[in-house]
């Protein structure tokens, strides 16, 4: 028995192209590192991972935001550094070789200590409102001069969630304050706190003594103190 091939060339360039199917690039996925929690202001390393045969010929870095792409970077390499790691940012790889492409995703969650700000007005009450800003979501307390202030008689206070990261206090308050008084906003997380103080103190008004004919006396001004108005430091 005898078996003779006529192109051998050819025989084995069918076999070779039987056995290494071309595709274009699949199962691409995207991870970071250092991995577990980041942090704010950290940098992180992204790896752009696929299956290609060819191997690929560019990696596509981009920045999600909403429905738009911000090109970040294109070329050979599968790896890309985010210098400043932010919430619910999303990353996009596209791997691409001569017979298609193919995407992954994945969004950063870096984790940062409260941000703060607050604000008081006094019309015929004294109304604060404080805001912070963290991952973790923080929690917030009202403080007057150093003591915590729950709800009662003379005080209000009303929390709400702002989203996953955020939180919002509003007091109001149905009592005078003196000029020592502090009124402070607290936050905190797991990773650290914040604070925001509004100190209050008395108005001084002046009020002078007019003589007959509406001509003011040049006497010293009368300088009275109010403790029901007060100015925000």
């Amino acid at each position: 028995y005898s078996y003779s091939v006529t192109n051998p060339d050819l025989e084995l360039l069918h076999y070779t192209t039987h056995l290494f199917s071309s595709d274009a690039p699949k199962n691409t996925s995207l991870s970071f590192f250092p991995s577990g929690s980041m942090m704010e202001g950290r940098p992180v390393t992204l790896t752009c991972s696929t299956d290609a045969k060819p191997a690929v010929l560019n990696f596509t870095w981009y920045k999600e935001t909403g429905s738009q792409l911000e090109l970040l970077q294109t070329g050979f390499n599968h790896t890309y550094v985010v210098s400043n790691p932010t919430h619910s940012t999303r990353y996009r790889c596209t791997a691409q070789n001569q017979h298609g492409q193919h995407n992954a995703t994945i969004e950063l969650d870096a984790q940062f200590a409260p941000k703060i700000s607050s604000s008081c007005n006094k019309s015929s009450v004294i109304t604060c409102v404080c805001e912070a800003h963290g991952n973790p979501s923080p929690k917030l307390e009202w403080r007057r001069s150093g003591n915590v202030l729950t709800n009662s008689t003379n005080t209000f206070i009303r929390n709400e969630t702002l989203g996953s990261t955020s939180s919002k206090s509003i007091l109001t308050i149905h009592q005078p304050l003196t000029d020592t008084d502090v009124l402070q906003c607290f936050s905190a997380n797991t990773l650290g706190t914040a604070s925001a103080s509004q100190r209050f103190h008395p108005v001084t008004r002046t009020s002078g003594t007019e003589t007959q004919g509406g001509i003011p006396n040049l006497q010293e001004p009368d300088k009275t103190t109010h403790l029901d108005s007060y100015c925000l430091k």
